[in-house]
Parts: structure tokens; sequence; C-alpha cells
């Protein structure tokens, strides 16, 4: 059960296995994969993943695979988006899909955002804390051309 680890298994890509290995399944880790939050729904048979973009671009995009099975094969990145964004040094993280809150072939996604000067995002945080809230947009989900 999920409160044994031991009993886990991992997709490793190619196959189940017992130990956690990580590596790569989507992307090469540099230009294109998947950041460290992501959220996967399922729209009529499809698997969609949503996540950061890699890199620097990743600081205010959102992309998208798809697979027609969890495991893959996944196919992407597919368009990015950038949500709306404060003015400022600020970057967009943790896209999470709210299915409670979607239907009609639409999907409420939520983002954070936080300040990029760490040694600043304290202050500059007590000064705005509606900056730290969470953000939805709604998408439309279609099918890849």
């Amino acid at each position: 059960g999920l409160a044994e680890p031991g009993a886990w298994e991992y997709w490793d890509g190619s196959a189940w296995t017992t130990g956690a290995r990580p590596r790569p399944v989507l992307g090469d880790g540099r230009r294109t994969g998947v950041g460290s939050a992501f959220s996967v729904v399922r729209q009529d048979g499809t698997y969609v993943l949503f996540t950061m973009a890699a890199g620097t671009k990743g600081l205010a995009a959102v992309t998208s695979y798809w697979a027609c099975s969890p495991t893959g094969p996944w196919h992407g990145p597919e368009k990015d988006f950038s949500p709306p964004l404060p003015a400022g040094r600020v970057a967009a993280y943790n896209p999470q899909a709210h299915l409670e809150l979607s239907g009609g072939g639409r999907l409420v996604l939520s983002y954070d955002v936080n300040w990029l000067e760490t040694a600043a995002a304290s202050a500059q945080l007590n000064r705005n804390v509606s900056l730290y809230r969470p953000r939805f947009v709604t998408l439309r989900l279609t099918p890849a051309r």
C-alpha cells in the first residue's frame, strides 16, 4: 500500500521498477522537460501534463505534454502560454489543474507568483501580500493540430 514505500513501483520510461532511479522521461532536462511541479488531467482519453517550460522561459511560461496512456509515449512540448503576471521581477510557478472547477471543455489552472530577487522577496511580500496569493486562468482544451 501507499504507507509502505518499499512496495512502491516507478515508471522508468520503459518498464515498472521497484527502485526509484530518477531520469528524465520527458524532454532533455534543459530545453524541454517537466519542472518540479506539474499537474496531469485526463481529457477524453488523452492525458495532458501541465508544467513550467524548461530553462529561463519557464519563469513565465506554462507548457504541456500529451499522451494516450499515463506511461507514454508523451508528446510535446505543445503550445506555451504566459499567464498574466504583475509588473516587476517576478516569476510564475506551480501550475495545478482544478478538475472540480472545470467542465465543458474548459480547465481551470492555478499558478503561484513570487519575486525573483530572493534577498528582497520577504520585504517585497510584506509590502504586497496579494502577490503571493494563487491566481487562476481558464483554458480551453482542444486537440493538438
